[in-house]
């Protein structure tokens, strides 16, 4: 071999090793997870930074945690009672509609779980002890109705369901929502 065919040849494999040892270290420094098409490099966290939610039109600005629960009027609140209430008294009607039934159910829970929430806003302090209470029973007999769907016990799910829709009947005259509706106090 020439000299300068030997030379050319060292001097391709020092840029070769050379190369390779330039990229070995990058490379080792990519993450463990392979890429997925359409991920983009993640911004450091740092301390304060509040994370950021895509802003669409008419988006309206939103406070850290606030998803609207805590902002519920009693009204509104009562109106969720009243469908939930509604919901119940229809899927009971159909023993195939369990899982409706148990959803209906979780929702008078919840709507008056909501309503003592907003009855520190809404209702008048001499009250709301008792505003707090009359819901809570009205809780308390949701889940006893709950429990006697679990079990299978038609007898307690129906006289259950007559008490709930009740005491949501005297709630909402009460603490007033309302439209008059047929079967209802003031109804036709």
């Amino acid at each position: 071999m020439r000299p300068t065919l030997k030379r050319s040849i060292a001097a391709a494999s020092l840029v070769a090793v050379l190369g390779i040892g330039a990229v070995l270290p990058a490379a080792s420094a990519q993450p463990e997870q392979p890429r997925r098409p359409g991920d983009t490099p993640r911004q450091p966290v740092r301390p304060g930074d509040a994370p950021r939610q895509p802003v669409r039109p008419g988006d309206a600005p939103r406070q850290p945690g606030d998803r609207g629960e805590a902002m519920m009027s009693v009204q509104a609140a009562q109106r969720q009672l009243d469908r939930a209430v509604d919901m119940l008294g229809e899927s009971l009607k159909d023993a195939s509609r369990k899982d409706e039934s148990l959803a209906a159910v979780a929702g008078v829970q919840r709507a008056s779980a909501m309503a003592r929430v907003a009855a520190s806003r809404d209702i008048a302090p001499d009250k709301l002890d008792r505003f707090r209470r009359e819901y809570i029973e009205l809780s308390r007999h949701a889940l006893d109705l709950e429990l006697a769907m679990l079990d299978g016990k038609a007898d307690q799910v129906k006289a259950g369901y007559d008490k709930v829709a009740r005491l949501r009947d005297d709630l909402m005259e009460r603490y007033g929502e309302g439209e008059p509706r047929p079967g209802r106090p003031g109804g036709r």
